[in-house]
């Protein structure tokens, strides 16, 4: 069981051990599907396993299907201090990712809107599973455009989980964390999303580094019923990787919110007293990169008893006709209903 063990969706079979990223013949290879690694590791993980998943094998991105439109994890749980179940690109380097200047899956600069060369086309499910401590790395979940999809959906869950470096792209929820769970994503891409992230029913969502959210449909992020959304430094550059930014670059003809915040929720971004360049340059951006802004395209929406605090360090853009970047209206930066409770602190 400890592995490493690798996936590859153009040279792998699944009748081959996984114990090999080339194929050496005689059974010895990667598997073709994450979900036959799967079925070698039981519900109790005890040690750190890695799995590889294969990208770009020089025709082009790896494309990974599963028999179901999701693949679920139920009911795994760790003990150990080591013991955690990490998924990630082949070939990630660690120390690029947290040197926050390379790469860490491939050529060129550190950047977590590049290319990923990769498409998993389902969804990945975590249900019933306690003390579960999961890492996501360099990872593309994908849905085609068709925001039919569901990315990734944690519920009923405990542990640490964390995303680093992904990208979400074309699903209906890039994110969704349900029933008292938490998740840290750091440095990730949303990209052409139904929501970006949905944390409902007592869950906490903590934005670390450098995370960016392009098009969504709907919402950039939302909080849901007693839920948090928590932007804060990235602990290995706290300095460098701090920004939370959701742009849109198509017009908005329904109403629109790159954050939202429901039914006792929050928005919480990190005071800025202690973080020198904040006096400069905002932790929280909202971008409408478009000639036309919908009166009811909002940066911030707090309803029923919700909570925005840090909103000193927000910053909110549009385009005028003329195609230069100005600063948004105030009357759609943040609409909040104080009648129902609703408090912004700066």
């Amino acid at each position: 069981m400890p592995g490493p063990y690798y996936i590859d969706s153009e040279i792998g079979n699944d009748s081959n051990d996984g114990l090999s990223k080339t194929d050496q013949g005689g059974g010895v290879g990667p598997k073709e599907h994450l979900s036959a690694v799967l079925d070698l590791i039981t519900n109790l993980i005890e040690s750190e396993i890695v799995i590889n998943v294969a990208h770009d094998n020089g025709s082009g991105p790896n494309v990974y299907t599963e028999t179901e439109d999701v693949l679920e994890l139920r009911g795994i749980r760790c003990e150990g201090e080591d013991a955690r179940l990490i998924i990630q690109a082949t070939d990630w380097d660690n120390d690029k990712y947290e040197g926050g200047e390379d790469n860490p899956i491939g050529a060129g600069d550190w950047d977590p809107t590049t290319d990923h060369n990769m498409a998993i086309q389902y969804g990945l499910e975590i249900t019933e599973a306690e003390t579960f401590n999961l890492e996501l790395r360099g990872l593309c979940l994908y849905g085609d455009d068709s925001v039919e999809k569901g990315g990734l959906k944690i519920e009923g869950s405990t542990g640490v989980i964390k995303t680093k470096y992904c990208e979400f792209a074309g699903l209906q929820g890039g994110i969704q964390l349900l029933g008292h769970n938490n998740l840290s994503i750091e440095n990730c891409y949303f990209l052409k999303n139904g929501i970006g992230i949905i944390a409902m029913l007592n869950s906490t969502v903590l934005l670390y580094g450098d995370n960016y959210i392009e098009d969504p449909v709907l919402m950039g992020a939302y909080a849901l019923i007693n839920s948090n959304l928590v932007i804060v430094p990235w602990d290995e550059q706290p300095f460098d990787k701090f920004t939370l930014e959701v742009r849109t670059t198509k017009p908005r003809k329904k109403e629109f919110a790159a954050l939202k915040a429901a039914i006792n929720s929050t928005i919480t971004i990190q005071d800025d007293s202690w973080h020198p360049s904040l006096s400069t340059v905002s932790a929280v951006k909202v971008i409408n990169d478009c000639r036309f802004l919908n009166p009811e395209y909002y940066g911030v929406v707090l309803e029923s008893k919700s909570l925005l605090t840090g909103a000193a360090n927000m910053g909110f853009a549009t385009l005028n006709m003329k195609g230069d970047q100005i600063e948004m209206p105030e009357a759609n930066r943040i609409m909040a209903e104080s009648e129902f409770g609703a408090v912004v602190v700066e």
